[in-house]
């Protein structure tokens, strides 16, 4: 059985997959918003990077934000 840390790993890398598969749907404009909000100022930063950098609690409402645009 997985000890508490390696769930909470493995929650979070699952999270980041999710987002980064909602923003492949979205358009270039779309991910350029995305990184401007969330690449700490560094638009040059592969999308891959920001999401994997991104802190733990940004990504709830990262999530909502890329779902809302799909809709």
């Amino acid at each position: 059985m997985k000890n508490y840390r390696q769930m909470q790993r493995a929650f979070w890398i699952q999270v980041r997959r999710e987002l980064l598969k909602g923003l492949e749907q979205c358009s270039d404009e779309q991910r350029l918003v995305f990184k401007r909000m969330y690449a700490k100022g560094n638009l040059e930063l592969p999308l891959t990077e920001v999401v994997n950098t991104m802190d733990n609690d940004k990504l709830g409402w990262a999530m909502q934000q890329v779902q809302a645009t799909l809709d």
